[in-house]
């Protein structure tokens, strides 16, 4: 027997499960599905507020936000992108992303639009930001 899940964003799945499973088995086969390629798209921030253009990249469903700066650092190293200089965080859907978790934790999906912001997120949760648009 087939079973959809829908997560809290909105974005379904389905496993198969037999009829004798208990819910930690199901649990397993959830956290053994084969991880999701997600390709993002991101708004690098403008100080100057000149159009900027989105660029895409390729992250894992799986993977903790922190690997979207790993790659976004690569970029600017090959002067593809301009970052902030202070430090950045990042917003999707007018939420900031927690570093520390997953793209599926922070509720991201294929094809979603990931902000750089400048500035950074304290401990409590404040956002500290440089400049103001």
């Amino acid at each position: 027997m087939d079973l959809i899940f829908e997560t809290q964003r909105g974005s379904s799945f389905s496993i198969e499960v037999g009829y004798f499973d208990t819910v930690l088995e199901i649990k397993g086969k959830i956290e053994k599905k084969p991880p999701q390629r997600l390709r993002v798209m991101v708004l690098p921030h403008s100080p100057d507020n000149e159009p900027v253009s989105k660029v895409p990249v390729s992250v894992m469903a799986n993977e903790n936000v922190e690997e979207l700066r790993k790659e976004l650092e690569k970029l600017r190293e090959r002067n593809e992108l301009r970052l902030p200089q202070g430090g950045y965080f990042f917003i999707h859907k007018q939420n900031v992303l927690d570093d520390d978790q997953t793209f599926l934790w922070n509720g991201v999906a294929h094809g979603d639009t990931i902000e750089v912001f400048p500035g950074y997120v304290t401990k409590d949760g404040r956002v500290n930001q440089r400049y103001r648009r």
